[in-house]
């Protein structure tokens, strides 16, 4: 059985567009759990194997509309073996 990572994640952004299109994508591809939001930001988890899916969230922050106030923060973890992650995208990087 693969090792789940867990990915807590909070996104904030002044066009809902990116919201809903960040919401759809995490969705469809992995499942949220404990998802929350009000005015211009969501929060919530997903799982995925073993890792933070950095090629996948690339993907997502590529097709997203420029924005200035979008901020996406991601901690990613899998106890078992110890490991943690951190990453942010602000100011288009």
């Amino acid at each position: 059985m693969a090792n789940i990572c867990i990915n807590w994640f909070y996104c904030c952004s002044d066009k809902d567009s990116n919201l809903t299109k960040i919401k759809t994508f995490l969705e469809d591809k992995f499942g949220i759990d404990g998802l929350y939001g009000a005015g211009n930001w969501i929060r919530g988890s997903f799982d995925s194997p073993f890792i933070f899916p950095e090629d996948e969230i690339i993907t997502l922050i590529h097709d997203l509309m420029p924005d200035p106030s979008m901020r996406i923060e991601i901690v990613s973890f899998e106890s078992e073996t110890g490991y943690l992650e951190a990453h942010t995208y602000c100011n288009g990087k």
